[in-house]
């Protein structure tokens, strides 16, 4: 029976990350001195650069992710991928290899996760007010607030008040 590998080289994963925060933090340095930028304001425009290896491993953990059982059932799988690939994309930036028992992998799949998280959010406040708003539509139909509307005007100049 032949072994099962991990579809993500985890010490690949994490040089590759390494790669990635180390030209962001060359750019962030570089707009600071050439630009005088403010580290916050150069932090927002600064561009790492995510290689060709790395981007896969990412649309990898994104896709890999969601076909877990907690995120099988829902119907904005789509719309969870991207944004876990943008989270991706956006909070990559900022590993560190110096940190205790810090893995490249966990980290990755842990951003990813709580891109899944924030869309599924998202969609409960959407649905919720839905909803809201059918259940309010239901009390009162619109022929019914049509009728005392008109009532109202037509009532106005007489004392039947």
């Amino acid at each position: 029976m032949a072994k099962k590998t991990n579809y993500i080289n985890n010490e690949l994963l994490e040089k590759e990350l390494i790669v990635f925060s180390e030209t962001y933090k060359k750019e962030v340095k570089r707009l600071r001195k050439e630009e005088k930028l403010p580290l916050k304001l150069a932090s927002k425009q600064a561009r790492g650069y995510i290689s060709e290896e790395l981007g896969e491993m990412f649309l990898k953990i994104a896709y890999n992710l969601i076909n877990k059982n907690n995120f099988n059932n829902y119907t904005y799988r789509d719309e969870m991928i991207g944004l876990g690939i943008e989270y991706l994309c956006r909070f990559a930036k900022k590993y560190d290899k110096t940190r205790v028992n810090n893995n490249g992998f966990c980290y990755c799949t842990q951003i990813c996760y709580n891109g899944f998280l924030q869309v599924i959010e998202k969609e409960r406040k959407k649905s919720s007010l839905k909803d809201s708003i059918i259940r309010e539509s239901m009390m009162e139909s619109e022929l019914e607030k049509w009728s005392k509307t008109e009532m109202r005007y037509l009532n106005e100049g007489s004392d039947n008040w």
